[in-house]
């Protein structure tokens, strides 16, 4: 665990223009929400987790601000509200599986469909829905 908060920031920066250099990318900045995220979080993998998270950030980022992988947070705070992350593989799959469908707008099949965007057979993306009891929440207008 990184002891001292305040040294994030610094190392941050360190990895960011070592680490921009290695790949050959312009200089890039790190935006204070950024700063704000990793200050957040604990580092139990210490200064090579915060090494390995910017260097991803380097390979995802489309500009000249830093953005962080959009699991960071998710992946990293258990600990907030254990309620909202799921303990077993299939309260993961269920999850994952609501997640593509909100995504979708609930479509199955077809061109961009949830079963499509997961790799799957929409055969098996139903028998999935049927085995955790996902069913399509009925709107009324």
């Amino acid at each position: 665990m990184l002891a001292r908060k305040e040294d994030i920031y610094l190392l941050a920066e360190y990895f960011l223009r070592n680490l921009n250099t290695k790949y050959g990318r312009e200089p890039m900045e790190i935006p204070d929400p950024v700063i704000h995220k990793l200050m957040r979080y604990d580092w139990p993998g210490n200064v090579r987790e915060l090494k390995n998270v910017i260097e991803r950030a380097i390979t995802m980022s489309k500009t000249k601000l830093l953005e962080l992988p959009p699991d960071f947070m998710v992946s990293r705070h258990r600990d907030k509200n254990p309620q909202d992350f799921p303990t077993t593989l299939k309260e993961n799959e269920a999850r994952h599986i609501l997640k593509t469908l909100e995504k979708t707008g609930w479509k199955v099949r077809g061109s961009n469909g949830a079963a499509e965007i997961l790799g799957i057979p929409a055969s098996t993306f139903f028998f999935k829905m049927k085995k955790h009891g996902i069913k399509r929440p009925n709107i009324s207008r």
